[in-house]
């Protein structure tokens, strides 16, 4: 992901997570360092404050900042490179 967007890259030797996607065209994964759980909430995106190519949007969730990501949007970067 730190090859497309601007955040920070996974530390080496940390336990990691992998989110499989469903409904692509070729196996899709994101490969992620922490794993918060699953929250059912209705989503107030906000577009404007983190905007970049592959990112929806941000929203406060438990405190945190959350980045929305364009997974369609990511995928095609993907292909490209």
């Amino acid at each position: 992901m730190d090859q497309f967007l601007e955040v920070s890259a996974i530390e080496p030797g940390n336990i990691l997570y992998i989110l499989i996607l469903k409904n692509t065209d070729r196996p899709l994964g994101i490969l992620m360092s922490s794993l918060c759980g699953i929250h059912s909430i209705e989503i107030e995106i906000e577009k404007d404050t983190f905007v970049q190519k592959g990112v929806l949007g941000t929203m406060k969730l438990n405190e945190k900042l959350t980045i929305f990501l364009d997974i369609l949007h990511l995928t095609q970067m993907a292909k490209m490179s």
